[in-house]
């Protein structure tokens, strides 16, 4: 059993660092979809978009990209707001909300730089879900005084398993991500008008490969990441193990979509456009 909750704890690091990549992703690629249908000239470069030849206005996705910067912006801001007003119980807590704080600040800062131009959308968004992470975590910790009600645990706990569907739904299924390359015989054979027959792109083995990853995370959600003989009522996901992954995710978030902004500038040599579509 010792064996399997090691295990159980190392897959659902993994999984975690996986699903940061897909809400990055998620965010990027919805930044670069809606810039791309809205103005010509420079945008961000993100590795699975860039700026087509020809735009055409589209306000629609104009008012989509201001709405989502003004929700996600303003949602980071109050929840900063709220964690010093609600959640500030101890230095550890303290200490939390104010690296949370300075993340924003930079976030913000640095993707309105001309040489990045990524955006406050992404900023904002990013910030969010840094601030979500940050507050769970506080709930998580032991030293936390305040009461947290049930109702909160409820949602928290409904996002982090939507969270997990959507990730697994999106790294088991993306298909342009586990190409495979065709063997001599799949070229060799044709279809009834004559052409080759198309290759599955989706690999089996990473897909299942996934979805254990998720389970295992699921697990550790359970058991707090911890692998003590009992547990008290209502203590889903509370513990210094669980605030302290909560807390490392937010941290690596940040340093991932710091690199990201600043991976054109800093390796000049690679190319980062790939061609819209």
């Amino acid at each position: 059993m010792e064996q399997y909750f090691q295990a159980a704890r190392a897959g659902g690091a993994l999984f975690l660092l996986l699903q940061l990549v897909i809400i990055l992703d998620f965010v990027l690629t919805t930044n670069e979809a809606c810039r791309a249908r809205t103005r010509v000239g420079p945008t961000f470069r993100h590795r699975s978009l860039c700026t087509p030849a020809v735009v055409k206005d589209d306000a629609f996705s104009r008012t989509k990209l201001v709405v989502g910067a003004v929700v996600c912006n303003g949602g980071a801001i109050v929840g900063i707001v709220c964690m010093y007003l609600f959640l500030w119980h101890s230095q550890r807590g303290l200490a939390f909300i104010t690296v949370t704080l300075i993340l924003y600040v930079m976030f913000t800062a640095f993707s309105l730089l001309p040489g990045v131009n990524a955006g406050i959308f992404t900023s904002g968004a990013v910030g969010a879900y840094c601030v979500y992470l940050c507050s769970t975590a506080i709930l998580s910790d032991p030293e936390h005084t305040g009461s947290t009600p049930r109702w909160l645990q409820a949602v928290g706990f409904a996002i982090a398993m939507g969270a997990i569907v959507y990730s697994t739904m999106s790294l088991g299924s993306e298909s342009g991500s586990f190409e495979v390359a065709p063997s001599s015989e799949q070229l060799e054979e044709a279809g009834e008008d004559g052409e080759p027959l198309s290759v599955h792109p989706l690999s089996y083995s990473f897909f299942h490969f996934v979805f254990a990853l998720g389970t295992m995370y699921a697990a550790m959600l359970f058991t707090s990441w911890s692998n003590a003989d009992a547990f008290s009522q209502w203590a889903v996901d509370k513990g210094t193990p669980s605030m302290w992954v909560k807390i490392g995710c937010e941290w690596a978030c940040a340093a991932l979509y710091l690199w990201i902004i600043f991976a054109p500038m800093v390796c000049t040599g690679r190319d980062f456009d790939v061609a819209y579509a």
